[in-house]
């Protein structure tokens, strides 16, 4: 038996990402919800307005600093679960609209070491489309993890760069 899974491929610039179908909520054109916030990363420099809350947008491709010299006039609000802070949301950046594709366990591949490196902090694991090795991300690691310092007994939120 072939197990398989529907993902979405998120393009910025010349860096693609699939994410789970379960984590991606919306997809949006309109620009006017997007502001951008002066003195922050590359990668994170603007936010999304969504349903009353303040979303950081994140561009994949200056994440694992690949500039991207295409605009990125959709943006993908994701949701995924934190055991501690419930349900948590983002905003990916994207220069074409997603594709939904299914994914089956026999695209699986191993990556180039570069490749693997690069999409370390992020990657949950690396398939073969069209060709080329695209890695399947974890939101929360976007999110979370690479962008954002919680230190215990601080309440803000920080921004690294």
């Amino acid at each position: 038996m072939i197990n398989a899974a529907e993902a979405w491929l998120v393009e910025c610039g010349h860096a693609r990402v699939f994410i789970s179908a379960l984590n991606m909520l919306h997809v949006i054109e309109d620009s006017t919800m997007r502001y951008r916030v002066p003195l922050t990363p590359a990668h994170c420099n603007s936010v999304l307005v969504w349903q009353q809350r303040v979303l950081p947008v994140v561009s994949i491709a200056e994440l694992i600093h690949q500039p991207t010299r295409t605009p990125c006039k959709y943006v993908c609000v994701l949701g995924w679960q934190d055991i501690q802070a419930g349900t948590e949301y983002g905003v990916l950046a994207a220069s074409a609209f997603p594709q939904r594709i299914m994914i089956h366990d026999s695209h699986s591949v191993t990556p180039a070491a570069e490749l693997a490196e690069a999409w370390q902090p992020y990657a949950l694991c690396f398939v073969e489309y069209n060709n080329k090795v695209v890695p399947i991300i974890d939101p929360a690691r976007c999110f979370n993890a690479s962008q954002f310092d919680r230190q215990s007994g601080i309440e803000a939120v920080g921004m690294i760069a």
